[in-house]
């Protein structure tokens, strides 16, 4: 894979950071404090899912910002281009810039595309990253920290996790369960009653309740006849009683009837009396009648009168009302007028200070002009100080730095020929050949056997498990295995690894013997070439070195002389005199920019304008109130001529008054007879009503005369049949007959409760019986359960270290070859997993077996670069890699061997980043990206 481009937003001290990657190794090179560090960091945990150094993503956003954002556009191992971009706080997306798309499942699609396998933030955090000051630190760790890192690179520590997790808690889960099992049939057991015993009390409580129902069934029937011939005697009872209720309502009535004749014979002889008075009275009415129509004429006139008074009354003061506005909007006029005349003469005395301003900015922006242009005069005097000042400096820490160059490469060179004369005469060439060629079959031999062991231990155990042809997970006869001999098929093939296992082992004993006798060697054909490369590369050096003195020794007596001209020129013996004139100018502006006199002409000049705005808006004003005292004028002259046509509605209301109380008068005269006259009339019609009435009535009493001799007859028949029954010896047997069925249904009850009991005993003793067999059913299982889990688990728990065991030997082949290619020497590294000592790594050389903690810090670094791109050739196919501050803590010589080291293993990458404060690595790398 390889990253494109990385923009930052608001991410640490980053505002708006945008870098451009290539193949290659790319140089990312700045002073500490530039944020490479957090460059970095934003590459992790955008794209691998890194954690952030403060675990806190509000840290991670730049002093002052909300939020933040990291984008990264890079090339996955499809040769495809996409972009990642994760917002803090927010979410992350994924997406394919070729197909312009979002792609789902972000975390595992970017693990494809980075050719990772396993835990993409563990491959990241230890194999694609040098974390600075981590370089090399894991491998120092304690035995059990290294356990933890390395089992979760390697994804073995999911054997330890189903060991200690998963299959422990199935395991437990099983146990508990087949206790849960055992104690339920013990306490199920306990419950079951007698089965046959109470099948013989069902019988016998079955017979009893049917005896007892059968004689319940006739006491029924009788009851059921004795209610019979008591509702008979109780309807005959109540029908009599209702003949007694209906001859007294009817008498009733009949006596109503003839109070009601009498009272309407009365009415009948007061209408004819009010006929006659009427008929005396009738004149006086009409009189009245007259006077009353007259009344009414006279007050609808009055009405309308009054309303036309009013009107008359609200134009009076609506005249009034515009007499008072016409004299306010006159006194505003003359308000405004005065109002006018003084703020024309403020205006005379702000236009004469308006002036004055403007005179005095003119004088200052004559003096600001001529300051700046003699400090546009100093600044290339300035700059040419700066100038020659920094080269100077510069020049003379060159030389310094050359001087002290040249007088350790002698001290070097004369080291390395007293190495080279002792060993020039060896012949060594044919038998350091012989030993990588014997190596390499060595070493392919051990991996071979450590897969035959593994082929073997497997077809033990499914021998142990397949030799009765009977598969243990199924519970039934294998089908692949009929007519096959289980343990001949599996011992043949043990025979056959075996024989090969032995084979190799006896020629990796006889190359280990011969590695042994040629490793000093090539411990000295390495140490020689070493040695004629180092002498050779630093006489050249050397000579560079002398050469670049004295061209810096020659530049910088050019430059002093240069310098010393230019100061004679300019009469300017230092640089702080230029600075002494450069602040007093800035001084003379800035004291004049100070006093603001754009910004007081500017306020004077609106203040004008606000007043002339006043003044306009009060001749307005003005105008306008002289257009309302017009219109007011009108509409005062209109009001008047409509009280002049209207003022003799007054005296006709007066008139009309004068008449209405004359025929008020006569109407209270003639009142009492207007009374009389219509009592005598409501009279009259209630006497036609009365007489219709009388006729009415005599019928009526006619008809319930007969109706009450019949319901006597009646009333005396229902007597007659009542006294054919004995009604109190029939009540008798009644009562008797209830409590007797009362007794029979208690009775009955009770032994369909036992009924009901019995039953369900006998069902839950046949539930409890099946429930029983089927935990029995359940117990046999969870016990094989058992069983299977623990074979399970012991065979997961020695799983990891036997997956580690093979993945180090591949390990340890490929670091070997790199550390060769990076050293030229024929050390061999062993990388072991043993229980008491854990992912140890050791380099085995003429010095013996050294451990890790035993090298020297150069070889330590060697090392590390070896078994990290071993793993990330292993782990991933990125081809891509990073390292943060490699040479930090190192001398000159180390981080030179470092440059060498890791660029011989950065070569074979697709892309690398190596970031750091210095410029070790920059004659080698593709792009240099400066901070």
């Amino acid at each position: 894979m390889k990253i494109n481009r990385v923009v930052l937003e608001n991410y640490r001290i980053h505002n708006n950071l945008v870098l451009e990657f290539s193949t290659g190794i790319n140089l990312l090179l700045g002073k500490n404090g530039k944020g490479k560090s957090s460059i970095l960091e934003a590459i992790g945990y955008a794209l691998f899912d890194s954690e952030l150094r403060t675990k806190n993503q509000r840290e991670a956003i730049s002093f002052g910002k909300k939020s933040a954002k990291i984008e990264i556009d890079f090339t996955g191992i499809d040769n495809r281009e996409y972009k990642v971009v994760r917002k803090i706080p927010g979410s992350t997306v994924l997406y394919d810039l070729e197909n312009d798309a979002i792609l789902e499942n972000k975390s595992t699609k970017i693990k494809e595309l980075c050719g990772i396998r396993g835990d993409i933030k563990g491959i990241y955090d230890n194999v694609i990253v040098a974390k600075q000051n981590e370089f090399i630190s894991i491998f120092k760790e304690s035995p059990n920290e290294r356990e933890k890192a390395f089992n979760k690179i390697f994804n073995t520590d999911i054997y330890l996790k189903i060991y200690e997790g998963y299959s422990r808690e199935i395991a437990s889960k099983y146990e508990r369960e087949l206790e849960i099992e055992k104690n339920s049939i013990n306490s199920i057991s306990e419950f079951i009653a007698n089965y046959d015993e109470l099948k013989s009390q069902l019988e016998v409580t079955n017979e009893q309740y049917e005896i007892s129902n059968n004689h319940m069934e006739n006491m029924r029937k009788n009851l059921n006849f004795l209610s019979l011939e008591l509702n008979k005697i109780k309807n005959l009872e109540e029908e009599i009683t209702k003949f007694n209720s209906s001859l007294l309502l009817k008498e009733k009535d009949k006596k109503h009837f003839e109070e009601n004749l009498t009272n309407i014979k009365n009415q009948i002889v007061l209408g004819e009396k009010a006929i006659e008075d009427n008929n005396t009275i009738k004149d006086q009415y009409d009189k009245y009648l007259e006077f009353y129509e007259k009344k009414s004429k006279l007050n609808q006139e009055i009405e309308i009168l009054e309303s036309k008074i009013i009107e008359y009354q609200n134009k009076e003061k609506e005249k009034l009302e515009f007499e008072k506005k016409k004299e306010s909007f006159l006194n505003k006029i003359q308000i405004s007028q005065n109002n006018i005349q003084n703020f024309s003469k403020i205006i005379t005395e702000k236009n004469k200070e308006l002036k004055e301003l403007q005179k005095d900015k003119e004088n200052d922006n004559k003096t600001i002009e001529q300051y700046k242009t003699q400090l546009e005069n100093l600044k290339p005097l300035i700059i040419a100080f700066d100038d020659f000042e920094n080269k100077l400096n510069e020049g003379k820490k060159l030389i310094d730095s050359k001087i002290l160059s040249i007088n350790e490469l002698n001290s070097s060179i004369k080291e390395l020929e007293n190495e080279i004369i002792k060993i020039e005469k060896a012949d060594i060439n044919s038998k350091i050949n012989r030993l990588f060629e014997i190596e390499k079959i060595k070493n392919q031999m051990e991996i071979e056997n450590g897969t035959i062991k593994t082929q073997i231990e497997n077809n033990n155990l499914a021998l142990k498990e397949l030799s009765s042809s009977f598969c243990p997970y199924l519970k039934e006869k294998c089908e692949n295995l009929k007519g096959v001999e289980v343990e001949k098929f599996f011992t043949d093939k043990n025979s056959t690894l075996i024989e090969k296992f032995n084979k190799n082992k006896a020629n990796i004993l006889k190359f280990s013997q011969e590695i042994e006798e040629l490793n000093s060697f090539k411990n000295l054909e390495v140490k020689y070439q070493t040695f004629v490369n180092e002498l050779k590369n630093k006489k050249n050096t050397l000579e560079n070195e002398k050469l670049k003195k004295e061209n810096w020794e020659l530049r910088y007596n050019l430059k002093e002389r240069e310098f010393q001209e230019f100061k004679n020129k300019t009469f300017i013996l230092s640089k702080e005199e230029l600075n002494e004139k450069k602040i007093s100018l800035e001084l003379g502006i800035k004291n004049i920019l100070e006093k603001k006199i754009d910004n007081k002409i500017s306020s004077l000049s609106q203040n004008i304008e606000e007043i002339k705005n006043n003044i306009n808006i009060i001749h307005n004003e003005v105008e306008n109130h002289k257009l309302q005292v017009k219109n007011i004028g009108e509409e005062i002259v209109n009001i008047q001529k409509f009280l002049a046509d209207n003022s003799h509605y007054l005296q006709e209301n007066t008139q009309k008054k004068s008449e209405l109380s004359s025929i008020e008068k006569e109407l209270e005269i003639l009142i009492k007879v207007r009374d009389r006259f219509l009592a005598n009339t409501k009279l009259i019609e209630n006497m036609e009503l009365n007489l219709k009435d009388e006729k009415n009535i005599l019928e009526s009493i006619s008809s319930l005369k007969n109706e009450i001799e019949c319901l006597n007859t009646n009333k005396i028949s229902l007597k007659k049949q009542l006294e054919q029954f004995d009604k109190e010896k029939i009540a008798t047997d009644e009562k008797n007959s209830r409590l007797e069925i009362e007794e029979l249904s208690e009775k009955l009850g009770i032994l369909k409760e036992q009924i009901n009991t019995l039953h369900s005993r006998i069902k839950e003793c046949e539930k409890y019986q099946s429930i029983i067999s089927e935990k029995n059913k359940n117990i046999n299982l969870l016990e094989n359960k058992i069983k299977l889990t623990k074979i399970f688990r012991d065979n997961i728990k020695s799983m990891g270290k036997e997956v580690s065991k093979h993945m180090l030997k591949e390990i340890e082949i490929l670091a070997t070859d790199n550390f060769r290619k990076i050293t030229n020497r024929t050390d061999r590294i062993i990388w072991s997993n043993d229980d008491k000592d854990k992912y140890s790594v050791y380099l085995l050389g003429d010095r013996g077996e050294l451990k890790f903690e035993q090298l020297s810090g150069g070889e330590q670094v060697a090392l590390a670069i070896s078994i990290r791109s071993a793993m990330s050739e292993l782990f991933t196919e990125s081809k891509f890699s990073i390292f943060d501050e490699p040479t930090n803590n190192l001398d000159v010589e180390r981080r030179k061997s470092l440059a060498d080291s890791i660029g011989e293993i950065l070569n074979n990458l697709e892309q690398s980043i190596i970031v750091t404060h210095d410029d070790t690595f920059r004659e080698m790398a593709q792009k240099v990206i400066e901070l």
